[in-house]
């Protein structure tokens, strides 16, 4: 076992309380502080009082200052107010509306923010945390078949966007969902009514409030992809945001360029440690390495956060550079930081790289200094204060050092929630006698592109969803930029392959896209990259059930769940909510015994536009299904279905 000892944050808090360099004139952030607690609207409008005249805040539009800042959650606090408030007034019956969480009372208002990031998304994240509104926050380049999906879970009240992704929205957004774009207003009379009051300028200043919980998707390290809570720091995980402000090494006043997107945990951390320390942030995502070295110039940046995808980017661009702007600290995470990658930021800037493992779930869990990527190469570092791994054989017990195994790790983010505090992160490695972790891969079929965990079988499902296919393989290949990329092979019927690839990019979003399609003849899978050779069947690993049944959906009220049943054979289940009328779905697959097969998706794209009900029997009419039985149970769909004005 690894651990750091919590004597550890003594230094560490000394390294961060120099970095914030307090004055006297920062009296004033207190009050948010004592307002909103260590949350993201407290440490934002903190920072608003510690620098109203200096930036706090860099997009496409300039520098925002803090008095900017909090005048933009202001605005956006009220819009946000008046959207809620017309959703509410709209909903014909809201004690019918599906319960989000405990039961008993009206479930706490939440909103989905699908937007780049820029001051428009920034404000409109801290007002609705600091009114008490819920925020599912949503990468710009999820796919619509996804972004369908997680609105379909989330169920909020409001969608808020901006103009790059409305168009995605439009097709995604269920009916009845108030949406509006929360884009960065350029002309100043657009906000020359703003608000007397607000979260900046509460009325009760010193009344404290419940602030709304930000939810952040996760890319299923530890299970499904799921939206993960991040809330304010607790005590308990002090420590371990010490050791985190320590590593990363920023100072108050000097600005830090942040590529990797605030909706993915990385970004949001060093988004949030910023903010704490008075840092201004420049927000750098979907920029290209030479904007990024712009900006880094322009702006005087001291610190780089990015993913090793991004950094080997900007590497290129500085090295072939003759003005080489003097960065202290260059942080890589949330990917696998290839040896050569580290050792060329290290010859630009020696001592400056420091890399970060850890999970959405979790939070940071090891931090690999200059001098642990100088003497162990490969290593992601050693754990975070207050974090604790160990390396398990596949029977549950601890393995020696330098014996590869299942990485499992105890957080104080996981550590109240799980059978001995310790969760197992899906990752092989082992760690040495200086406890040092190093990973070997993943115990699953997850991969990571350019820092997104890609899960292959979720890739596949969307294929084998679509109607011209009927088999599909998905590969990983290497890639120097990303780490690695999929290709995807097909069997079917008129592929057009171009046409498929760009459905697969617009629907999957651009990390879970494959770079390539084929068409191959039946039979025949890519065994290695380049090389064809004969493939699985295609209905190899699927359960069988009866060919010459007709398929029915049973309403399981005692269970809340709607039953697809085949000859006696249950062969998926999917939740409803026991409130909602007539045959209503979730877009929820609850519980499915071939979970990722499809049948969550087919169901959500319209298995029951077609029904008829007949007690609490309901007869499929529906091709979707007969899709998903045909494609995992080996079902013949030939079979004839009744004619529905007949029912059974």
């Amino acid at each position: 076992m690894s651990h750091r000892s919590g004597w550890h944050a003594v230094p560490e808090a000394a390294a961060v309380l120099g970095a914030m360099a307090p004055r006297p004139a920062d009296l004033p952030a207190v009050g948010p502080l004592w307002r909103y607690g260590t949350t993201l609207p407290g440490a934002a409008l903190a920072a608003a009082r510690r620098s109203p005249h200096g930036p706090v805040l860099v997009d496409q539009l300039g520098p925002l200052d803090g008095e900017g800042l909090a005048r933009a959650v202001d605005v956006a606090a009220a819009r946000l107010t008046g959207e809620l408030r017309a959703a509410r007034d709209s909903r014909a019956a809201p004690a019918a509306r599906p319960a989000r969480g405990a039961a008993g009372g009206e479930p706490s208002p939440r909103i989905a923010v699908h937007a780049r990031d820029h001051r428009g998304q920034v404000a409109t994240v801290i007002a609705a945390g600091a009114l008490g509104v819920d925020v599912v926050l949503i990468g710009p380049s999820v796919g619509t078949a996804r972004l369908r999906s997680i609105l379909g879970r989330a169920r909020p009240d409001v969608v808020v966007h901006d103009d790059a992704t409305g168009a995605g929205l439009a097709a995604a957004v269920g009916p009845g969902i108030r949406h509006y774009d929360c884009s960065p207003r350029t002309d100043p009379a657009a906000v020359r009514g703003e608000p007397s009051e607000g979260p900046a300028r509460p009325a009760d200043p010193w009344r404290r409030r419940r602030v709304g919980t930000l939810h952040l998707l996760t890319s299923g390290t530890t299970h499904t992809p799921h939206a993960t809570a991040r809330p304010g720091v607790r005590r308990a995980q002090l420590a371990t945001v010490l050791s985190l402000l320590a590593a990363l090494g920023l100072r108050r006043g000097e600005p830090v360029l942040v590529t990797a997107p605030l909706s993915h945990g990385h970004g949001l951390s060093v988004f949030s440690a910023a903010l704490v320390i008075g840092a201004p942030v420049v927000l750098g995502h979907g920029q290209n390495p030479e904007r990024w070295a712009e900006l880094i110039h322009t702006h005087r940046v001291g610190a780089v956060l990015g993913v090793p995808a991004q950094l080997l980017g900007l590497t290129q661009v500085l090295e072939a550079s003759a003005a080489r702007p003097p960065l202290r600290r260059i942080a890589a995470g949330s990917a696998p930081l290839p040896v050569d990658l580290a050792a060329r930021i290290e010859a630009l800037y020696p001592g400056a790289l420091v890399d970060f493992f850890g999970t959405s779930e979790t939070g940071t869990a090891t931090i690999a200094t200059a001098a642990d990527l100088r003497d162990a190469p490969g290593t992601v570092g050693r754990p975070a204060t207050g974090v604790r791994l160990r390396i398990r054989d596949d029977d549950g017990a601890d393995v020696p050092d330098s014996v590869t195994g299942r990485l499992w790790l105890r957080s104080p983010w996981r550590a109240a929630d799980t059978p001995g505090g310790f969760v197992a992160s899906g990752d092989i490695g082992h760690l040495d006698p200086q406890g040092r972790l190093f990973l070997a891969g993943r115990v699953d079929d997850v991969v990571v592109v350019g820092g997104h965990n890609v899960h292959l079988g979720e890739v596949r499902d969307w294929f084998l969803r679509q109607h011209e296919v009927s088999d599909a393989v998905v590969h990983a290949v290497p890639d120097e930029r990303l780490g690695c990329v999929l290709h995807v092979e097909v069997d079917g019927v008129s592929i057009d392959d171009a046409s498929l690839l760009e459905r697969a990019r617009d629907e999957l979003g651009s990390a879970r896209a494959p770079r390539r399609v084929d068409t191959v003849g039946a039979g025949q899978a890519l065994t290695t990259p380049g090389q064809r050779g004969p493939g699985p069947s295609r209905h190899e690993g699927k359960s069988r059930v009866s060919q010459t049944e007709v398929p029915t959906i049973v309403r399981n009220d005692a269970e809340g769940q709607y039953e697809i049943w085949v000859g006696g054979t249950r062969a998926g289940i999917a939740a409803f909510h026991t409130e909602a009328a007539g045959t209503a779905f979730s877009h929820t697959v609850v519980d499915d015994e071939f979970a990722g097969q499809g049948l969550g998706s087919a169901l959500a794209r319209g298995a029951l536009d077609d029904t008829v009900a007949r007690g609490e029997t309901i007869v499929p009419y529906c091709p979707f299904i007969v899709a998903y039985l045909r494609r995992h149970h080996d079902y013949d769909d030939a079979v004839q279905w009744p004619d529905p004005d007949q029912g059974r």
